[in-house]
């Protein structure tokens, strides 16, 4: 289901309006709300906080959850591709 809304024609204008929404709530971090979601260290920098992430990821996720988690290797698959939907 997740997979069909971000694959979805209405998604990135769903997540621009949430986007809006956020920064008229949300005052922190300061200066946020004058930057793109593309200037996010998550989205320029993924594939050096993924790295730093998923041992993390793969240790303590797994000692929370109540079944196995998804592979380290597919959750980057997919962030990969929800970061080229909102862009």
């Amino acid at each position: 289901m997740c997979r069909v809304c971000i694959a979805s024609d209405s998604f990135k204008g769903q997540f621009d309006k949430l986007l809006s929404h956020d920064k008229a709530l949300f005052a922190e971090p300061k200066g946020w709300k004058n930057k793109s979601v593309n200037t996010s260290p998550l989205i320029t920098g993924f594939e050096t906080i993924w790295k730093q992430m998923r041992e993390k990821y793969q240790t303590e996720l797994s000692a929370l959850a109540y079944r196995p988690i998804p592979d380290e290797k597919i959750i980057a698959k997919y962030f990969r591709e929800l970061m080229k939907r909102i862009e």
